[in-house]
């Protein structure tokens, strides 16, 4: 039996496979690729306060500065997704949150995430 990636493909949402994508992307080193890929990943998938808050309008940026801040606004909205889903599994099996995870998610949600 072989499973290949597209039987793994098949059971990613849609959002999984722009996020995996974009990590292809990413290594192909194409600055001005991944740029474009990642406003439209971010445009689509993070609340426009965070972008907000990490793209302030206005603002120009030289384009190796530019990726360094999508991905880091990416990956900051990967993990409240994360600490979202810790969260509600621990209180899902009727354990108390990490506190730690809580206060967490809290600067993230002022943030705007």
């Amino acid at each position: 039996m072989n499973i290949g990636i597209d039987n793994i493909d098949r059971k990613l949402s849609q959002e999984q496979k722009d996020f995996k994508e974009l990590i292809v992307i990413s290594c192909m080193n194409d600055i001005d690729l991944y740029n474009s890929n990642a406003i439209r990943f971010a445009r689509k998938y993070i609340p426009q306060k965070a972008i907000d808050y990490y793209l302030p309008p206005n603002m120009v940026f030289d384009r190796e500065v530019y990726q360094i801040i999508l991905d880091r606004m990416i990956h900051n909205y990967h993990v409240m997704k994360s600490l979202r889903f810790e969260i509600q599994y621990a209180k899902d099996r009727g354990r108390e949150p990490d506190p730690t995870d809580l206060e967490q998610l809290k600067v993230g949600e002022n943030l705007g995430f």
